[in-house]
């Protein structure tokens, strides 16, 4: 997903986001599917909603994260892949 590198992204205006203990549940208001987030998936759902880019969202997930960026670049990768297959982010490609 090489657009993931080049897009700022926004949260569905069709998905609604409620913590439960230590996860957070989003509820695709379109398709009526559930999907359950761990903490960190969690934490970058929070910092998409903000409009963070790829970059942005790695800086601050090794800020709040003892992980290592190789595995960050990636798991962000494919979290950004896989919410917006399911729709529920959306690319806002950076036009410069």
């Amino acid at each position: 997903m090489s657009e993931s590198r080049n897009a700022s992204w926004r949260t569905s205006s069709q998905v609604l986001a409620r913590s439960v203990g230590d996860t957070t549940v989003l509820m695709d208001m379109s398709s009526e599917q559930y999907l359950s987030l761990n903490e960190t998936a969690a934490f970058a759902w929070d910092e998409l909603k903000g409009g963070a880019d790829f970059d942005q969202l790695v800086e601050r997930i090794l800020a709040e994260f003892a992980v290592q960026r190789s595995d960050v670049e990636a798991d962000v990768a494919a979290l950004l892949k896989s919410l917006s297959e399911l729709g529920l982010i959306v690319a806002e490609l950076d036009q410069s």
